[in-house]
């Protein structure tokens, strides 16, 4: 939703990160697109979500330092949270 070159028509934001939104359906199963070389942090809205060996649910957050992708899986129907590309 917001980069510092508008990649993909995002929100423009003049900084050495990147933010986007997930929305998926109970049992999806994704990649998070973290380089090794970067941090994340992964904040949940709502639902439930399994990243690795960790559950999350609304109002939890994540913080991924220096892992590159990750599998995730939703678990739940209304999964829905932002996830910060960091330095």
């Amino acid at each position: 939703i917001a980069s510092p070159d508008r990649e993909n028509g995002s929100a423009l934001i003049h900084q050495n990160a990147k933010i986007f939104a997930g929305q998926y359906s109970e049992n999806y199963q994704f990649v998070i697109p973290l380089s090794a070389a970067r941090n994340g942090w992964l904040q949940m809205i709502s639902g439930e979500l399994a990243v690795g060996a960790m559950d999350l649910k609304q109002g939890d957050g994540l913080v991924i330092t220096h892992e590159g992708p990750l599998s995730a899986t939703a678990k739940s129907s209304a999964c829905h949270f932002l996830l910060f590309d960091l330095p």
